[in-house]
């Protein structure tokens, strides 16, 4: 159960995803990859933000951003960071000319499985 006073985890990973974003975009770079740590509980208030860079390479950074309640780390965020334009590190995900296939179709899950999960009863399969 999740108390009235406490911020979901997806509020909190948002605050330091901003963060990142806002260094990479000042910097150049591009984000690759990110990893959080949650580390306590995070409550309705105010909170601060400390930067480090870890790795400061030409083509790839490495920073930490870490989300604090005064002085206790709540968690914090790793970040991969790649210069933008470098043809050898081009992103596998971004879209190409042609990639407007629409996705292949699937079967639904076994009508067993479809009972685990409230999306199925929401949102039939079929």
């Amino acid at each position: 159960m999740v108390a009235p006073d406490m911020l979901q985890g997806s509020a909190t990973t948002s605050l330091m995803t901003r963060e990142v974003e806002r260094l990479a975009d000042a910097s150049g770079f591009a984000v690759r990859r990110l990893t959080f740590d949650l580390w306590r509980p995070a409550g309705l208030r105010a909170f601060g933000v400390e930067t480090e860079m870890l790795r400061d390479g030409r083509k790839a950074k490495t920073m930490q951003v870490r989300l604090m309640d005064g002085d206790v780390e709540i968690g914090c965020c790793t970040a991969l960071l790649t210069a933008q334009g470098d043809e050898t590190s081009a992103d596998p995900f971004s879209k190409q000319a042609g990639d407007d296939a629409p996705p292949e179709t699937g079967s639904p899950p076994p009508a067993f499985a479809q009972k685990w999960s409230r999306y199925f009863r929401t949102f039939p399969c079929g």
